[in-house]
C-alpha cells in the first residue's frame, strides 16, 4: 500500500475512535481495520479509515 503517514495532532484525539491513535495515513487504497503497516521498524495498526473524500483518512497506532 503507498500511503503519506504523519504522527497526528493531539486535537483528533479528543474522538474515542481515535483515541490511541499515534499516527494517521492518507490513502487510496482498499484498507480496513484488520490491517497492520510496516513503517519502518515499527508496526502500525489500523484502528479507523474513515473514506470521506478524495483521500481516505487512516488511524493508526503502534503496536507493542
Amino acid at each position: 500500500i503507498k500511503m503519506a503517514i504523519s504522527i497526528t495532532s493531539q486535537n483528533v484525539q479528543d474522538n474515542v475512535l481515535y483515541k490511541d491513535a499515534s499516527y494517521i495515513g492518507l490513502t487510496h487504497a482498499e484498507i480496513d481495520d484488520s490491517y497492520v503497516i510496516g513503517f519502518g521498524d515499527e508496526k502500525l495498526k489500523v484502528l479507523y479509515v474513515n473514506p470521506e473524500g478524495r483521500y481516505k483518512q487512516v488511524f493508526m497506532k503502534v503496536m507493542a
